[in-house]
């Protein structure tokens, strides 16, 4: 059984190892990382994006994982898939309309804005909080370019906030119309807070963060949407901007 630790670590490798990979009629064997072994499975979910199963082995461990490849500003941009948000993403692309932005942790900003094509506050680390990530790399010509500091400080602060107008405040400062939470979130709110404060801690129950994970009421957002995963929020058409 593989640990929770080693899973992420896995996960980490992958992401600072994904090479830029053609969307049709490549040879994909050849732009493989070398730490995978094989490909389980190719997809092309829509016009523009591609989802490659990996099968390989890390330290000994054999793990399979999703990699999202998608056409966006005229480039190729490649990430992790967590197929987990599928379901979401899916109910995003049928329910919502093409010009919104989500706010969410960066970690899910490739698959809303290259699977669902809606666009996010943020989809990038800045380059000041790489020390939160497991082997402290990205790859800005693969995975975009670093987000500000100060993007990531807002979408943090919208986060773990436990005043709701706070994060009202940051969704009207980037025109997002939509929040996007992971249960995962809720592990990793101590992460989130390292990388905006420099100090290390877990979010309370209060926090607009947990409270959106357990599908709570956020006031002045709306629930849309929930699985088992995720959940995803609608600014109330009242609370206007602020």
């Amino acid at each position: 059984m593989i640990s929770k630790r080693r899973v992420d670590l896995i996960l980490a490798f992958l992401l600072i190892s994904i090479l830029v990979i053609g969307l049709r009629g490549v040879n994909l064997k050849d732009k493989l990382p070398k730490s995978a072994e094989r490909i389980l499975n190719v997809e092309y979910p829509m016009e523009g994006v591609q989802i490659v199963t990996v099968q390989g082995k890390f330290e000994g461990d054999q793990y399979t994982v999703k990699r999202l490849s998608y056409v966006g500003e005229g480039r190729t941009y490649s990430n992790v898939f967590d197929e987990s948000l599928n379901d979401g993403l899916n109910w995003i692309i049928e329910n919502t309309p093409q010009d919104v932005v989500f706010l969410s942790w960066w970690d899910y900003g490739h698959m809303i804005r290259g699977y669902a094509k809606r666009q996010v506050v943020v989809y990038a680390p800045s380059s000041s909080i790489l020390k939160t990530l497991a082997n402290k790399n990205w790859d800005p010509s693969v995975q975009g370019e670093f987000s500000s500091q100060e993007k990531i400080r807002d979408v943090g602060d919208a986060l773990l906030t436990e005043d709701p107008g706070k994060t009202l405040e940051v969704m009207d400062k980037y025109g997002a119309q939509y929040l996007l939470v992971h249960t995962s979130d809720v592990e990793k709110s101590g992460a989130i807070a390292y990388a905006i404060s420099g100090e290390y801690e877990e979010a309370s129950e209060n926090t607009i963060l947990s409270k959106a994970a357990h599908k709570k009421g956020v006031g002045g957002l709306n629930i849309v949407y929930e699985d088992l995963y995720v959940s995803i929020y609608e600014k109330n058409q009242s609370s206007g901007s602020r």
